[in-house]
């Protein structure tokens, strides 16, 4: 993944979302630099933060989308959500305890998240909801 580059293929055909999701790809891109160039632990726990907290509102406007369009992969999308926020949450933890391995585990889930759950469960309800937004 070139990070912070979008490209076509991540658009799951509803404007809204496709902001956002560029949105989050951006901030993602914005966290793996400071890991790359070392930054300074509270370089990377506001950028956490800001990860944090635009997932979660993210998320709450697609399920949101997914309710109204009562879209029947909802439930396992908010699973999927959760898990994620848990995740994001847990590196945040562990760069405020100053964990070592914050950057190896945190350049993971970089690689893998957003892109595999846009192409993968977003590209889902794109296809279903996409023409009805």
């Amino acid at each position: 993944m070139s990070f912070g580059q979008w490209e076509p293929r991540y658009s799951v055909g509803i404007a809204t979302m496709d902001a956002q999701h560029r949105r989050l790809l951006s901030i993602v891109t914005s966290l793996h630099e400071a890991l790359m160039a070392g930054a300074a632990g509270d370089i990377v726990g506001r950028v956490l933060d800001e990860l944090l907290l635009y997932t979660q509102t993210h998320f709450r406007a697609e399920e949101e989308l997914m309710r109204q369009g009562c879209y029947a992969g909802l439930a396992d999308h908010q699973a999927k959500h959760a898990a994620l926020v848990r995740q994001v949450k847990d590196l945040r933890g562990r760069q405020g305890s100053g964990a070592a391995v914050l950057g190896i585990q945190t350049l993971g889930l970089l690689q893998d998240w957003p892109t595999g759950h846009i192409l993968g469960e977003d590209k889902a309800y794109g296809a279903v909801l996409g023409e009805a937004a």
